[in-house]
């Protein structure tokens, strides 16, 4: 069922031109949401500070590969799905952990980012049976996640949120890491999508 969908979402043209402009629409807007952190984080660390927006910018990509009928990497598509999930998953935890704060900061923005988030769950469903990878691209995918919740954690590329449940929140990005980098790669058994 998984795979059909996937079929039919990302074999479409219109459809593929359609989500490649949201996804790049939504990783100009993570570059605006952004804005103040990237002036105070080294551009070294950038790549981790955007860890939502660019699986997204990732996305585009991926959708204009596929409308130019162009392979797709498997570790490309590994990493985008783990991406999407994970920042998908943890922005939407933050979001409903503290919505109080956010809404106060922006009704506008926080109501509309929580189904963005929870659509890029859907997304990195969608690539799900796409991913065809090895140990090799596995280890790499999750050694950058991983390294990623160690700066968000402890080198402060965390999105500026409420120091409440940052303790539990590092906890569910480690084990996001692992179970949708170990969930995704064992699937391909079992998601039978297109070879290319």
């Amino acid at each position: 069922m998984l795979t059909e969908l996937s079929e039919k979402l990302l074999s479409r043209r219109p459809l593929l031109l359609a989500l490649t402009a949201i996804n790049v629409a939504g990783f100009v807007f993570g570059l605006w949401f952004y804005r103040f952190q990237l002036a105070t984080v080294p551009a070294y660390l950038w790549p981790w500070l955007l860890d939502s927006p660019m699986p997204v910018l990732a996305f585009a990509i991926i959708c204009g590969l596929l409308f130019l009928h162009k392979r797709l990497p498997g570790w490309f598509a590994l990493w985008t799905a783990v991406g999407l999930a994970k920042a998908g998953l943890w922005t939407a935890l933050v979001l409903v952990l503290h919505w109080g704060h956010f809404w106060a900061l922006s009704p506008a923005i926080t109501t509309l980012n929580l189904p963005l988030h929870i659509g890029m769950i859907g997304e990195a469903l969608v690539l799900a049976p796409r991913i065809r990878v090895g140990r090799l691209a596995l280890a790499g995918v999750a050694g950058w996640y991983l390294l990623n919740d160690a700066l968000d954690y402890w080198a402060g590329t965390l999105t500026a949120i409420p120091p409440t449940y940052v303790s539990a929140l590092a906890i569910e990005s480690v084990a996001a890491t692992v179970v949708f980098t170990a969930g995704l790669w064992a699937a391909q058994k079992y998601l039978k999508g297109p070879s290319k």
